[in-house]
């Protein structure tokens, strides 16, 4: 079953990683819902993924990450 991994990018060192999981069909109309500014997934589905997202570089830096899609991954 094919899931969606979605994506952050790290401003402060880099790194992508990913955080949530979920369909894949969801994860299209999310983002369809995002670059297109509307409510759709709010009235019906829920909450978005954050746009952006905390990361901990290493033991001294924390930094901020956005939201950059997402990866399909087969479980």
């Amino acid at each position: 079953m094919e899931t969606a991994n979605y994506m952050y990018k790290c401003r402060m060192c880099g790194k992508v990683y990913g955080n949530v999981h979920g369909n894949v069909d969801m994860a299209n109309m999310i983002l369809y819902d995002i670059i297109n500014d509307t409510d759709f997934i709010d009235i019906h589905i829920g909450t978005k993924p954050k746009m952006l997202d905390t990361h901990v570089c290493d033991e001294s830096r924390f930094g901020v990450a956005d939201f950059i899609g997402y990866k399909i991954s087969d479980d």
